[in-house]
């Protein structure tokens, strides 16, 4: 509704009318109610405020802890995922639009989602910019910036092969998890080059780490722990992917199902120094777009990896 601006406590009345005044329908006091039990898990809107210039403040509440994807729609028919938004231990959040100006950007709702599961540590969306919105592991161009493409919800890192970011983190000891989308194509040439997700001076993890489709790890002395059961980046696209690795072994799930031809034994940290290829930036790099890449400092069971997938797929 162009012009349309909140009132607190407003009262609203609709009327119709024919020539005449014949079989004219008027009804009084009609009210919005934007307030919502913090206590009943239902996650709804308590209020919105203007913010600066041209931004809203958009406070909300649900279930204590729970995250919620929050959407967008110009015509209330055709909605455009925006954001998650996390409550607090008081079931209570608040999300702040910079500018509203946009057409896309008229109307507002809350969908239940799964929670992520704890120990999250890094959280790379790739909505446009290099941030780790959950940690402090921001990543910047090691030598040729990414590019940004249509990921599963928001846009995605778009890397090509030569691009890479520098993350320059520590390696994480075990345990850890990582989680990520990946879109490659799904007809792609083999035998082809190294694809990295991650790397450091000391490994490689890898989505092809030998050329033939196989995941696997990419070791400095030269050895290659691989997947050599069936070649899934070829098969699937979009896929989910996560590595788990405590300090005994490293296992692999794609789309949720653990890969029986992928176990590793060794105590194995997770490189965060380069994502996207080798630690030069360059080499080895990653020829297809990453999106909602996740790193959690623990082991995530069978049943947690399936709910990162569905608090991440496309709605």
């Amino acid at each position: 509704m162009p012009g349309y601006q909140p009132q607190f406590n407003s009262r609203l009345s609709l009327d119709s009318r024919t020539d005449m005044y014949d079989e004219a329908v008027s009804i009084q006091n009609v009210s919005l109610q934007l307030f919502v039990d913090a206590t009943n898990g239902v996650p709804g809107f308590t209020s919105m405020t203007p913010q600066g210039q041209s931004g809203l403040a958009i406070n909300g509440a649900g279930t204590p802890n729970a995250q919620y994807p929050l959407f967008t729609s110009q015509d209330l028919v055709n909605w455009q995922f925006r954001t998650n938004v996390t409550l607090g231990s008081n079931g209570l959040f608040q999300f702040v639009e910079p500018d509203i100006s946009s057409a896309a950007k008229q109307f507002y709702r809350l969908k239940a989602a799964p929670n992520l599961p704890a120990g999250l540590v890094s959280w790379w969306r790739g909505d446009g910019n290099y941030l780790d919105s959950f940690g402090g592991r921001n990543g910047s161009p090691s030598t040729n910036a990414p590019t940004f493409t249509a990921g599963m919800r928001t846009p995605a890192f778009n890397f090509r092969g030569t691009n890479g970011l520098s993350i320059n983190s520590a390696s994480l000891p075990a345990p850890w998890t990582l989680c990520f989308w990946a879109m490659g194509e799904a007809n792609l040439n083999l035998p082809g080059p190294i694809q990295t997700v991650f790397s450091d001076t000391n490994s490689s993890l890898c989505l092809d780490a030998d050329g033939n489709g196989d995941p696997g790890l990419r070791l400095s002395d030269g050895s290659v722990l691989l997947d050599q059961g069936f070649d899934l980046p070829t098969l699937y696209s979009p896929a989910h992917y996560t590595f788990v690795s405590d300090s005994t072994n490293l296992w692999l799930y794609v789309n949720g199902e653990q890969d029986p031809f992928f176990y590793p034994s060794g105590n194995f940290t997770l490189p965060l120094s380069v994502m996207g290829a080798g630690i030069d930036g360059v080499s080895n790099g990653l020829n297809q777009p990453l999106d909602e890449v996740m790193v959690f400092d623990r082991v995530l069971t069978p049943e947690e990896v399936y709910q990162v997938i569905n608090a991440t797929r496309a709605p």
